[in-house]
């Protein structure tokens, strides 16, 4: 069977019993990351460590098989807000979409498994009631130093991820499976994620406007410059649908 690493929560003797109780529903022998022990469903089932772990182990079949795409939208002059975080009537088109726009917003929706974001881009979220009637019904990770004292307003799933980059990625993989993990925001998140190589692809939605000043989309890339591939170019009214691929080195999946 597939062994996959798990990276537990130091509770117990090493905090993995919740991935012990998933093993035995899947049928899947874990590699526990903090005890460096492999369990497979016998013994799970007598493990009385501690309450939470990240759910990370699934069927083979479950693994995930999606991209990692980064997915904002953009002013001509690369832009995704003002100064003052004034969204500038970049994201009109995705409100009142029309032309091959509807097509792409929808598409966008399918196959969206989870989505990734900041913790400011969650604040300024959760002070618009941006997650009340969100049509992404699919668990978010946050990063952030600390978890707020109250959740958002709204349905949404909210995993506030501490441990870093790595960790909320390797989380939201196992949330999404066959479909993609969205890197939704904001800009510094965009660049840490581009500049580590994490990103397998690239949706920029460009929307003919010159802000002039405000947050810079591709300011500050460690590793550049970086090499795309275009694969898809939708002009619509109002906006333009662009798509590259990352082209990079073969890496181990995280």
């Amino acid at each position: 069977m597939r062994v996959r690493e798990v990276k537990a929560e130091r509770r117990g003797v090493c905090g993995a019993a919740r991935c012990y109780v998933k093993a035995v529903d899947q049928e899947v022998t874990l590699s526990c990351g903090s005890c460096g022990t492999q369990r497979g469903p016998e013994t799970a089932q007598n493990s009385a460590a501690g309450a939470s772990a990240i759910r990370q182990v699934k069927r083979e079949k479950w693994f995930f098989m999606g991209k990692v795409i980064l997915d904002m939208s953009m002013s001509l002059d690369g832009f995704i807000a003002g100064p003052n975080d004034e969204d500038g009537g970049l994201h009109d088109y995705f409100f009142s979409p029309s032309g091959d726009t509807v097509q792409v917003v929808e598409e966008g929706i399918k196959t969206t498994g989870a989505i990734i974001m900041g913790r400011r881009s969650y604040d300024l979220g959760d002070q618009f009631d941006g997650f009340v009637n969100t049509p992404y019904k699919v668990p978010h990770f946050v990063l952030s130093h600390h978890v707020p004292a109250k959740p958002a307003k709204g349905a949404t799933a909210f995993t506030f991820v501490t441990d870093g980059l790595q960790s909320a990625l390797t989380q939201a993989k196992a949330e999404a499976g066959d479909k993609d993990v969205v890197v939704g925001g904001g800009a510094t998140l965009a660049q840490q994620v581009l500049s580590a190589g994490l990103l397998d692809e690239i949706q920029i939605h460009l929307v003919p406007v010159l802000l002039g000043e405000g947050i810079r989309l591709f300011d500050h890339l460690a590793n550049a410059p970086i090499e795309l591939q275009t694969t898809r170019v939708i002009a619509s009214p109002g906006v333009t649908h662009l798509t590259f691929q990352v082209r990079k080195e073969a890496k181990e999946p995280v």
